[in-house]
């Protein structure tokens, strides 16, 4: 995880391997994803995923976690 940070030019600081779930289930809820199906792929046995889909909502998070999913799929060179 923190290589790839790296690679991508973005610090390190704050990530860890957890907010790729974090990042995937934000991703997936606004693309339509029901909480259910979140819950199943991401193994989620309580409603933690609630708080990072409620975390969504608030405009800095969810352009901070799209950026940062867009740089991490994105082909390295």
């Amino acid at each position: 995880m923190h290589q790839l940070l790296l690679n991508a030019g973005i610090p390190t600081f704050g990530y860890s391997g957890h907010s790729l779930r974090k990042g995937a289930a934000v991703t997936a809820d606004r693309n339509g994803v029901s909480k259910h199906d979140i819950k199943l792929l991401g193994r989620w046995k309580s409603d933690a995923v609630d708080v990072y889909i409620n975390e969504r909502q608030k405009p800095e998070h969810i352009q901070k976690i799209l950026r940062l999913n867009a740089l991490l799929l994105s082909p390295i060179h």
